[in-house]
């Protein structure tokens, strides 16, 4: 069976891909939510959700998965210095995702308060740290096969002997 003979035309590294900016675009969901509520002071989540509210959520999800899409080439390396670039790659999504967020729901005030916003939602929160945490890992491993598979394209090819 060949790397192409999957689901959709998509390789493994490909589904890995897009398994990792899915899980992205969940947890910056979910965050959008945490912020939706916050600012609504919870009360707005118990009468249902406003379509503002729904645009930040769907902002949140966009925002986060756009900034592991810029941030893609940083994780999955090998090595200590592949951690050290998840380490950046994790630093970029993190600041990049809620200044995305941000200008996509409020474009002035937004881009500025967005990633002061996640942070006071983590600090708030601090599962949620965890879980943002862990899921930036989980991208990291996910996207080891990613990588491979890219490496593996563009490999030096040895002649036969």
């Amino acid at each position: 069976m060949t790397a192409r003979a999957s689901r959709f035309g998509l390789t493994d590294g490909e589904r890995r891909l897009l398994l990792a900016m899915a899980s992205m675009a969940m947890l910056g969901a979910t965050i959008g939510l945490a912020v939706s509520v916050q600012l609504g002071g919870g009360a707005d989540f118990l009468n249902g959700l406003a379509p503002y509210d729904l645009w930040i959520i769907a902002s949140g999800a966009a925002g986060v998965s756009t900034a592991l899409w810029f941030m893609r080439h940083r994780f999955g390396q090998p090595g200590l210095s592949g951690l050290a670039q998840a380490l950046l790659g994790m630093a970029g999504v993190t600041f990049l995702g809620p200044l995305i967020a941000g200008t996509l729901v409020l474009p002035a005030y937004g881009t500025m308060f967005g990633p002061f916003t996640l942070a006071v939602i983590l600090l708030g929160a601090p599962a949620l740290g965890v879980i943002w945490f862990a899921t930036l890992v989980f991208v990291h491993h996910l996207l080891r096969g990613w990588v491979a598979e890219r490496d593996s394209i563009f490999a030096a090819r040895l002649p036969a002997r």
